[in-house]
């Protein structure tokens, strides 16, 4: 869930967006939500990391291109942004907002930092 977001973010940037979230958001037990930094997620910082040297570098090494692409269109903010493109709404000096992550509650969420 943190890996396609992580891989979509330096596409994006790429393409126009350009303020990105600092937090995730994800439930509690009594249904609330709470906001978590995103870089305190072990899958996402590191995900982020190989990511932004994947483009760097043009998914070179280890990962092909098609990999790359494949984790990419899994993320549900590069859906949204292909969605706003295939209209021709231009997503040039764009905002994403704050994940809400469904398959995670914020006790699971917690333990991993």
């Amino acid at each position: 869930m943190f890996v396609p977001i992580a891989f979509a973010w330096p596409v994006l940037r790429r393409i126009g967006v350009e303020t990105f979230p600092t937090t995730y958001r994800v439930g509690t037990r009594d249904e609330k939500k709470i906001e978590l930094p995103l870089a305190d997620e072990p899958y996402f910082a590191i995900a982020h990391e190989i990511a932004k040297q994947a483009m760097a570098d043009g998914a070179s090494g280890d990962m092909s291109l098609a990999q790359y692409q494949a984790v990419v269109r899994r993320s549900g903010e590069w859906q949204a942004v292909s969605a706003a493109l295939a209209q021709n709404i231009s997503i040039k000096g764009g905002t994403l907002g704050s994940p809400l992550i469904l398959r995670l509650t914020a006790d699971e969420a917690l333990k991993h930092q």
